[in-house]
């Protein structure tokens, strides 16, 4: 199985949008996914209430002990989602959901804001990738972006500098994020092409991150 935190310390950045809807490609693949949900208001949770019910579990914990209490889940085969609250990094609930990681996603807007609040949460994810030998993985989502946004090339750049890679794809501001949100489904359930083929292409980079590195043959030359 493979754990995927989504974290921000900022609120706004569309982490649960996010979330759902990679949950939803792993599902569309035909993975067993779960998704869970530390943010004290529950943002998920409501998504999953607000209509029939996504095509996946949603279970929400609140509680600091995160670790334990995914110890007592029943946990999926293949993909485990988790959405996080936009406080301080130092909230024990985020702290937890980065060791379970073997992502992390980072999704930011292009926003001075959101890159001035980036430092905490930067330096917790190389010391982790750090302390695990470089097994934790983490990138950059950028989020909220207008089609073709200038600014959005430059905060590609500036985020590069804090040493962790950025997604190709971004993820645009778009209505049908929102309609999805209110009617308790994903895009998939929607008209918008666009915004199905952005979540489908972060799902397949995010595939590309996660998958082994084929380790080649050795080569055997005959003696002569």
């Amino acid at each position: 199985m493979k754990t995927i935190a989504v974290v921000s310390p900022k609120g706004g950045v569309s982490k649960s949008t996010l979330t759902v809807h990679q949950a939803a490609c792993a599902k569309r693949r035909g993975d067993d996914a779960m998704l869970l949900d530390t943010d004290v208001q529950m943002s998920t949770c409501e998504w999953d209430g607000a209509g029939n019910g996504l095509d996946f579990p949603v279970v929400g914990c609140v509680r600091p002990q995160v670790e334990k209490f995914v110890a007592s889940l029943a946990l999926p085969r293949d993909y485990l989602y988790i959405d996080t609250a936009g406080i301080p990094v130092s909230n024990q609930a985020t702290i937890a959901a980065v060791r379970l990681a073997d992502l992390v996603l980072i999704p930011v807007t292009p926003s001075a804001l959101d890159m001035w609040s980036m430092g905490a949460l930067v330096e917790m994810v190389h010391a982790r990738i750090a302390i695990t030998g470089g097994a934790l993985k983490a990138v950059f989502v950028i989020t909220q972006a207008t089609h073709r946004s200038r600014l959005a090339r430059s905060v590609r750049e500036a985020l590069l500098e804090t040493g962790l890679p950025v997604l190709n794809t971004v993820m645009t501001r778009r209505k049908s994020y929102a309609e999805a949100a209110a009617s308790g489904c994903t895009v998939f359930d929607l008209a918008d092409m666009t915004a199905r083929a952005e979540m489908l292409d972060i799902a397949a980079e995010v595939e590309a991150i996660l998958a082994p590195v084929a380790m080649p043959r050795p080569v055997f030359v005959a003696a002569a």
